[in-house]
């Protein structure tokens, strides 16, 4: 029974989440231990990484071989090493090269990730996490002693890596107290800086600046409503009047004159849109069901999306995730209550089939 707890305990401890800071270097080195084997080039790298659909603010740095750690943020490298299975489908690799020492350190260097970003981990998932963590440092050390000159010795931050189960059956998954968040605020006073081009008395500058900025804040409100809608939205009528499609159609049978339709909505600080991809249900870690968002809808202060299912299932090489079914004439309606992950997914290709991969591990469903 206790294989089947799930931690999400949170503490207050500050401790520095090193993973961020191994995969631009071991995702540098082993792409360029691919490229030296002459499996694709920088260049071509670079051109399939453009092909592959990301987030705005998550695309990653292009690739630069001549660096001893990839450029970018700790978000950025997140984003890299998600898509790195999507980026090496655009490059139509020889098989042969999934069979390299340095591309097997790539996939488990994806498993760990996906695992440490996840906000919710069973306790036998922690242990499987202990032996995926001892078989990626072997791996690498394996690795080094071939390439040397390429993978260079281990640091602190890879011995860390034995630690992280021991502190997430602690204290939680490593998102709930790591410091980015507080990191993340740096930024601020650069900014204040940079802006006000003031050199005699910095320190001064960024304290008053914030000051301002906080009463802003405290003006405005601390905290946002639970739903913020856009300026933008729809009623039954606009509908009714304009060119009624069977999704419309769909619509319109859903919704009250008081209710509102919108193409994108904000729930408890996160943002939905059209086309984003949602979970809907999860059979296991390889095999689940998710559905794109067509039309967003806010009936009683309650948000519901209208979607096409789909079930989708791992590559287990490449690591992402492909939709297996397609159907154009059935549209549901979900609850965003109801998804089993707040995180909306990244659609790579059309509408009858695509890919997609996890932003973290999701277990077993806990929906009913």
């Amino acid at each position: 029974l206790s294989l089947s707890l799930t931690i999400t305990v949170k503490s207050f401890t500050n401790i520095n989440f090193n993973f961020t800071g191994v995969i631009p270097l071991d995702l540098l080195a082993c792409l360029k231990i691919l490229i030296k084997l002459r499996y694709f080039t920088q260049t071509q790298y670079n051109e399939a990484m453009k092909q592959v659909n990301y987030k705005g603010h998550d695309k990653p740095e292009p690739l630069d071989t001549k660096l001893t750690k990839m450029k970018g943020k700790a978000l950025s490298h997140f984003s890299h090493i998600r898509n790195t299975g999507l980026i090496m489908k655009h490059l139509r690799v020889k098989e042969e090269m999934f069979q390299e020492p340095s591309y097997k350190l790539i996939h488990q260097l994806m498993l760990l990730t996906e695992k440490l970003m996840s906000p919710r981990l069973r306790i036998y998932e922690v242990l499987e996490l202990e032996d995926q963590i001892t078989s990626y440092l072997e791996l690498r050390s394996s690795i080094k002693n071939e390439h040397s000159s390429i993978l260079k010795t281990m640091k602190p931050k890879h011995h860390f890596l034995l630690h992280y189960p021991e502190q997430i059956m602690k204290m939680g998954p490593p998102v709930g107290v790591w410091t980015a968040r507080y990191e993340s605020k740096n930024r601020l006073p650069k900014m204040y800086c940079h802006a006000a081009k003031n050199f005699k008395n910095p320190a001064y500058t960024v304290a008053w600046r914030q000051q301002f900025r906080a009463s802003v804040v405290f003006y405005k409100g601390m905290f946002k409503e639970k739903i913020e809608l856009p300026l933008v939205t729809k009623r039954k009528i606009d509908l009714i009047i304009g060119k009624q499609s069977p999704l419309i159609s769909t619509v319109i049978e859903k919704i009250s004159s008081e209710d509102l339709v919108t193409d994108s909505v904000e729930v408890n600080g996160q943002t939905y849109k059209v086309e984003d991809v949602v979970v809907l249900k999860v059979h296991n870690s390889d095999f689940i069901e998710v559905g794109i968002i067509l039309q967003i809808l806010i009936k009683k202060e309650r948000v519901f999306f209208i979607v096409n299912k789909y079930r989708a299932i791992r590559d287990e090489v490449l690591n992402f995730f492909e939709t297996l079914n397609y159907d154009d004439e059935s549209f549901h309606s979900v609850n965003v209550d109801d998804l089993e992950d707040a995180k909306p997914l990244v659609k790579n290709g059309v509408y009858e089939k695509f890919r997609f991969t996890l932003h973290h591990h999701l277990s077993v469903s806990t929906k009913s």
